[in-house]
């Protein structure tokens, strides 16, 4: 198994309460928590005065320049010269939990790079978009009915970062399924100015990766770490065997999205902010849709909706507004905890009388709490960390939301164009 530092970092920040949005990037724990259950009950009057519009957002396309240093810290792969010719590889790692070996199939042409891995169950393709670090990933558990797609940018290193990115040659050579290739050292981890860990390639003279290996702080290879090419082909490869094609939206939302009248309170949309107002969120629902649309502290606007069915999807952009991540999922509604009401007064809010409930019961590190009207209307939101927790309170409602589309992040997300991807 490779390290990849940044790789690892993403798909933690995105882990979230309950299957259904496991592994969805920007789908926050409370978000998806929230829209559990609902307290049964009358509709109170529309309130708070007016439509209750989605919070402004903007794209902008990242640029073709990311480090090959950086772009294999995050997803993997070392792709060190710009014109490596076309390929079909056959490549052999080993992973843990349990310790056991994967192959995949690599195909590259021009920047387009595409893998097919079989691991156990779990099928999956990727498509790697070199010049912007851009990838797009697709999968199915063969034993379920769990699918996923989802398009995410490659983060980018941090400044006073423990991780350097040398992507030097070390001169040290290498050969493997009769490939010569010369190693270099990718990136490499630091404390007090010292090494604790090296990735290492090993790569060909036209720059295909055939070997790769991390080393500890006494220079010997980490046990779990090797991965080796097993055949290399250079040939001519087919531009509709390395780029994406982008499912429809309505492929995997489907008659969730066609008919959504499923629902016993009814609909409704409010927008809630914090007193200085430098955090926002929508929440919407329509139909058997819930979505919440959130502008954060930082800048970053964050996207998630799910409905009836295990479906979820969730996105996030950057407070430059430059797309982060856009995520689909499909996974039966297992192991949630229902909201439970919290002893505590209640309290009115535009009017209205809302009592508290606790939406992330059996999170450890953070908690989120609502106070609801009889009928499920957050009109308060306490989103808890371990320094304590901020507030949200309602500043408008109605019981008009719009359509569907409303709830859902935006449509443009699904043009890579608008993540700079344009060949």
């Amino acid at each position: 198994m490779r390290v990849n530092p940044r790789w690892n970092l993403a798909v933690a920040s995105v882990v979230a309460t309950g299957a259904m949005c496991a592994a969805l990037p920007g789908c926050s724990r409370g978000d998806v928590a929230a829209s559990l259950g609902d307290a049964a009950g009358e509709e109170p009057p529309t309130r708070g005065g007016g439509a209750v519009e989605s919070l402004p957002w903007r794209l902008k396309p990242h640029s073709a320049d990311m480090p090959p240093a950086e772009l294999a810290g995050f997803i993997g792969v070392f792709a060190p010269l710009p014109d490596t010719p076309d390929h079909v590889l056959i490549w052999r790692e080993q992973e843990t939990g349990p310790l056991r070996w994967v192959t995949s199939t690599v195909r590259r042409r021009g920047p387009w790079i595409r893998t097919d891995t079989i691991d156990g169950a779990v099928t999956g393709s990727r498509y790697l978009h070199v010049p912007t670090g851009v990838v797009v990933s697709a999968g199915r558990n063969q034993d379920g009915p769990v699918r996923y797609f989802e398009i995410r940018a490659s983060e980018r290193a941090r400044a006073n970062s423990d991780i350097e990115y040398p992507g030097s040659v070390t001169g040290e050579a290498g050969a493997f399924s009769g490939e010569s290739c010369r190693w270099w050292e990718v990136y490499r981890g630091l404390s007090d100015g010292q090494p604790t860990f090296r990735r290492q390639a090993c790569v060909t003279g036209d720059g295909i990766e055939v070997g790769s290996r991390t080393l500890g702080r006494d220079g010997e290879a980490w046990p779990s770490s090797s991965a080796s090419a097993t055949g290399l082909i250079r040939r001519p490869v087919e531009r509709d065997e390395v780029q994406p094609v982008l499912p429809h939206r309505d492929v995997w939302l489907g008659e969730a999205l066609a008919a959504p009248a499923r629902s016993s309170t009814g609909n409704f949309a409010v927008l809630l902010a914090t007193p200085d107002g430098a955090r926002k969120m929508v929440i919407r629902r329509r139909g058997s849709w819930r979505g919440v649309q959130e502008r954060n502290q930082n800048g970053s606007m964050s996207f998630s909706a799910h409905a009836e069915g295990g479906l979820a999807v969730a996105a996030v952009i950057g407070p430059d507004g430059q797309p982060t991540s856009l995520a689909y999922r499909q996974q039966p509604n297992t192991g949630q905890q229902a909201p439970a009401p919290v002893d505590a007064p209640g309290e009115t809010v535009l009017g209205l009388s809302c009592g508290w409930w606790d939406v992330a019961p059996g999170v450890s590190d953070g908690g989120r709490q609502e106070c609801r009207t009889r009928d499920g209307l957050p009109l308060k939101v306490r989103i808890y960390n371990r320094f304590g927790f901020t507030e949200l309170v309602a500043v408008r409602l109605d019981r008009n939301p719009g359509s569907v589309e409303d709830v859902m992040p935006p449509a443009p997300l699904l043009d890579l164009a608008n993540w700079g991807v344009t060949r």
